[in-house]
């Protein structure tokens, strides 16, 4: 009776049918529940379903109800190929046929064997399966599969590609259409592989093959999202993850290409296609050639014939100097007997090989026969010209090099040796401008930024050096700090040295405090060296030490009295101390010293944090951007006090300076031009993140626009905020932030805009009374559950409260109040205080609950800080926010939540809230400088009590 059961469901997996054969195996079950054939049916049921937890289970089920089931371990060995655990797979096999052998067996261990690029055992395996299998269609169709993933392919027969297109088995169908892919038949696949996705869009296979035929056949976008749906039904997903590298390759995403080709090659070695591919973006794009040459070995383990492999392997180990395992390649080449081409590259090789152990007959020997054989290849004349620049012979070497990059497809690699034959013939111009072009392409080239720096001072061009000096400050320390260092080494009691080594480490933020040791033996040297007194304010300044840093520039001031520079120290540390009219004197005294470009950029800061009106601080601006038009930090000061001031319009005209002068991070570079407003119709662009979380969330209000103009939007975005994002716009591809390594290549775009500044192309309407508006989509059932959660604390407004941010500094702390000076807040009655503070705060919490008797409400099972998903739904239900400036209003904002900021900035005492443009509709309460915190708070709870209609104590 059973028997009959089993073979109907079956019959009907077979069928897909899935939902009858699973009654059938549950009804099984039900009478005898250690049945193994029908656990069996379950596990498969499982497979098929994608749900590969529940698979194991059943499988292990189905392994102890009969221990010696041949049935559940082939299933184990199934559900290990699909999931790419092909050791275990090989080695359960292998196991097994000890035990009995059974050609469905060997088939697996063909296909394990196959995966780990076992090639001889792969053959061995299949011909055993074939011979107990030879009518067995899949089985014929995987062993030709298996001898195109090997290096050397023979041709598909045409018979394949000749058979009827049918609706067959889950398998036939994928492993038809792989054939048809490796055969470049892509019309062909396309129609085998439809049936399959017709019956599920769930296949992992069926979805990664659809994306290599759209890859192929040039419908990129789809390419992308196909393999995306491959890889989140299937995480461990080695073909999905090769073809999207590939196509992120194609899209010059080379980054995004390491990780998928690394994702690919981990979980199936015999991939030797994603090694050599993997190793070439290591060597030429990353330029970490020690990381590639452990690549490009691996290469040559899985394709050891490949005789171009075996020379970039070469290569790779002359450029990192291992001499060894260069030499066993070179070797290994001389014995194949090459010719043409590759034969003249082995010899340009062996004579890099030569030169380095100083062989000198070899090296011109080798160099000789690289002339002979191939006069024009890349490798040869790149050593003519390394051969040249050993001689000196610089114009000879100019002459090579030159020829060079018209044929590397990578010349980053030789431009750097251009400039130096370049320079050895003194011109000096030609190697700027060809050292410009290579810092163009690789920023972090160390060396080429050392020789840039030589060749400007050659030409006398020395304010030009400045910037290669402070990428080195901050890029390099290490070498900044090595040059210094060198010089005090050889004068250690020289005042000036010490105070140069003290400059390099103050760069270093966590050095600050080694800085103010050197600064200190400085001016035990020297204690009329002003210099050292006003770097030394600087330092203690930095490291909060205010009093110090007062006295260390009063002490310059003395020694210098006409250095506005220390009266402008001395502001800031005066403003640190709350000493506000003496900070103000020593500003006014700045001020009326004659300016500097850097003295009008600081007295414009003090003046603003000491309420001096818009209109002084912008002419302080104006007179620092006069002074230097071409430096971009009083632009992007200016463009901030602009958008404070409501000039919204004036002030994103300047704001993209920001990049250049530092706070907008990260700066990145494009091959695609920054969208400036242009028509989007047919156009992609990519829309990309910066700054932090808080203005993410801002930037939001903005996007809407730029989603229904565009072809095509991409929205990289923070991890935390993805889910967010996806919902409110889900026409637009919204990724992960990139690095910004691959965007000078990428192609797959039209335009590049940074996040913060899609508002100057669609400015907002700020009407008065506020308009609140919600941008956001949120899911329902987190909505449902914290409306919930909210209503459920009794009637009374429903306060989010937060009363700091989650990084304090000295600087920061001036918009923070501690916890206890919000007392009248907690005394309040009628509301419901829910806690939106993101950091750590248990023990504030606690003072709150014992000291006022008041309980900020929270729950254990929310996440503050990364949940935003959750965070939006909570505060969607709130009736007001009450915060200092933190991400925390910038998402009250964007939901539309009415929201009470409590910040710095009032020109004058007492201000009125007002609503700001910046952060509309925020209501803002702003403290003067002169005002103590506590004052500002309790104008919040006196606003407060009006709105709820009870009279001020």
């Amino acid at each position: 009776m059973q028997t009959s059961f089993i073979t109907q469901a079956e019959q009907a997996l077979q069928q897909d049918q899935l939902v009858q054969a699973q009654e059938i195996y549950q009804h099984l079950l039900a009478e005898d529940p250690t049945s193994a054939l029908a656990l069996g049916g379950m596990a498969a049921l499982a497979m098929r379903a994608r749900d590969y937890v529940k698979a194991q289970a059943f499988i292990q089920r189905a392994q102890a109800a009969a221990p010696d089931s041949l049935g559940a371990k082939i299933q184990q060995i199934d559900l290990d190929l699909i999931t790419a655990k092909y050791p275990q797979a090989y080695q359960a096999s292998q196991q097994a046929l000890q035990l009995v052998q059974h050609p469905v067996l060997h088939w697996r261990a063909a296909k394990s064997a196959q995966a780990l690029g076992q090639w001889t055992q792969a053959e061995a395996a299949y011909q055993q399966a074939l011979q107990g299998m030879p009518q067995e269609a899949l089985l014929e169709l995987d062993y030709l599969y298996s001898q195109q993933e090997q290096p050397q392919a023979p041709q598909i027969p045409d018979k394949v590609f000749n058979t009827p297109v049918q609706a067959h088995s889950e398998a036939i169908n994928e492993a038809m259409a792989l054939l048809c892919l490796a055969g470049e038949k892509y019309t062909q696949a396309e129609s085998w592989i439809a049936p399959r996705l017709q019956v599920t869009h769930k296949s992992p296979v069926a979805l990664a093959i659809q994306g290599r035929i759209c890859a192929q056949t040039g419908r990129l976008n789809e390419a992308e999202t196909l393999f995306n749906a491959s890889i989140a039904t299937l995480r461990r997903n080695p073909y999905a993850y090769f073809w999207l590298g590939e196509l992120f390759i194609q899209l010059h995403r080379y980054t995004d290409a390491i990780f998928c080709l690394h994702q690919a090659v981990q979980l199936r070695p015999n991939l030797h296609q994603a090694w050599w591919q993997l190793a070439e973006l290591v060597y030429h794009r990353k330029h970490t050639p020690d990381k590639a040459f452990a690549i490009y070995q691996k290469a040559v383990h899985f394709n050891p014939q490949s005789v171009h492999i075996r020379l970039k392997a070469t290569l790779c180990a002359l450029e990192t100097q291992k001499w060894q395992a260069a030499r066993t390649h070179l070797d290994t080449l001389i014995e194949q007997k090459l010719k043409g081409e590759a034969a003249g590259r082995c010899a340009a090789l062996n004579a890099w090989w030569a030169a380095q152990h100083q062989d000198e007959i070899g090296f011109r020997t080798w160099l000789n026969q690289a002339r002979m054989q191939a006069p024009k290849d890349m490798y040869t004349l790149a050593m003519q010209g390394q051969a040249a620049l050993k001689d000196k012979d610089y114009k000879q070497a100019e002459t090579y090099f030159k020829q060079v990059l018209k044929t590397s497809e990578y010349p980053e690699k030789y431009r750097i040796q251009l400039a130096e034959a370049q320079m050895g013939r003194h011109k000096w111009a030609q190697a700027t401008k060809t050292l410009e072009i290579l810092l163009q392409e690789r920023p972090h080239f160390l060396a080429a930024r050392e020789m840039m720096m030589e060749a400007l001072f050659k030409q006398k061009r020395l304010p030009e050096i400045l910037p290669h000096e402070n990428w080195i400050m901050q890029y390099a320390p290490a070498k900044a700090e090595q040059m210094v260092k060198e010089a005090l080494e050889k004068d250690p009691e020289n005042p000036k040295r010490l105070f140069n080594y003290a400059k390099v480490l103050y760069k270093q933020e966590k050095r600050r405090q080694e800085a103010l040791d050197y600064v200190n033996q400085a001016l035990e040297k020297d204690p009329k060296f002003y210099k050292a007194w006003n770097l030394k304010g600087n330092i203690e300044r930095d490291l909060e030490d205010f009093s110090a840093a007062k006295q260390s520039f009063e002490k310059a001031i003395a020694l210098k009295p006409e250095d506005n520079s220390a009266y402008i120290g001395l502001a800031q540390a005066q403003v640190a101390l709350n000493a506000w009219q003496e900070a103000r004197d020593a500003a006014e005294k700045a001020y009326s010293l004659q300016l500097d470009y850097q003295a009008c950029i600081s007295l414009a800061l003090i003046m603003k944090e000491l309420g001096g009106n818009v209109e002084q601080v912008i002419n302080l601006y104006d007179q620092a951007i006069t002074l230097a038009p071409q430096d971009p930090v009083a632009k992007w000061n200016k463009s901030l006090v602009l958008l404070d001031s409501g000039s919204i319009k004036e002030g994103m005209e300047l704001y993209d300076f920001g990049f250049e002068a530092g706070p907008r991070k990260p700066n990145r570079k494009f091959a695609v031009p920054q969208w400036q407003g242009e028509s989007l119709e047919g156009k992609s662009i990519l829309v990309w993140r910066e700054q932090g979380v808080g203005d993410e969330i801002k930037d939001m209000q903005c996007l809407r626009p730029l989603v229904e103009q565009a072809k095509r939007v991409v929205m990289e975005v923070s991890p935390r905020l993805k889910p967010l994002f996806k919902r409110t716009f889900p026409n637009a591809d919204v990724v992960m932030q990139s690095t910004g390594e691959d965007d000078l290549y990428r192609k797959d775009i039209d335009y590049h805009i940074p996040m913060a500044s899609v508002i100057r192309y669609f400015p907002k309407e700020y009407p008065i009374p506020p308009v609140f508006k919600n941008y956001l989509s949120l899911d329902a059932d987190l909505v449902a559950k914290w409306q919930q959660r909210i209503q459920g604390l009794g009637s009374g407004l429903k306060i989010g409260f937060n009363w700091r941010g989650g990084l304090v500094t000295a600087q920061r702390a001036k918009g923070y109040a501690a916890i206890e000076e919000w007392e009248n807040l907690f005394n309040l009655q009628g509301i419901h205080l829910v806690n939106l503070l993101y950091d750590e705060c248990q023990q504030e919490l606690d003072l709150v609950k014992e000291k006022f008797g008041c309980t900020l409400h929270t729950w254990d099972d929310l996440d503050l800080k990364n949940d935003f998903d959750q965070v939006a739904a909570l505060m969607s239900q709130l009736d007001l926010v009450i915060t200092p400036q933190s991400s925390v209003a910038r998402l009250a904002e964007t939901l539309g939540i009415e929201s009470w900021v409590a910040t710095i900035g009032a020109t004058i005492e007492a201000t009125e809230p007002q609503i700001s443009k910046r952060y509309y509709p925020s209501l803002l309460f702003q403290r003067h400088y002169t005002e103590d915190k506590k004052a500002l708070n309790d104008r919040v709870v006196a606003y407060l009590k009006q709105r709820l209609a009870l009279k001020p104590e």
